[in-house]
C-alpha cells in the first residue's frame, strides 16, 4: 500500500439508531490497519511514557507503534 493519506469512506447503515462502532473488518482487515496507521495514527501527539521513566533530558525510549519505529526523546 502506497504512503497516501488517503481518506477512508466507512459505509453507514441506512438505520443510524444502530451504529454501534466501526464494522466487524475495521478490526481485523490489513488495508483498513494500513490506512488508520497512515492518517489517523500518524500526525499527532502519542503518549509513551511518564517524565519520572527517564533517568535525564535527552534519554530516548525505542518503540514501535501502528508498524513504524519513530524517535522520541524526552
Amino acid at each position: 500500500m502506497s504512503g497516501s493519506k488517503a481518506s477512508v469512506k466507512i459505509k453507514s447503515p441506512k438505520n443510524t439508531n444502530t451504529i454501534f462502532g466501526l464494522p466487524s473488518k475495521s478490526y481485523t482487515d490489513n488495508e483498513f490497519w494500513e490506512k488508520e496507521c497512515n492518517t489517523a495514527l500518524s500526525d499527532g501527539w502519542l503518549f509513551v511514557a511518564f517524565v519520572h521513566e527517564f533517568s535525564k533530558v535527552g534519554d530516548v525510549v525505542p518503540i514501535f507503534f501502528a508498524g513504524k519505529n519513530p524517535n522520541f526523546s524526552c
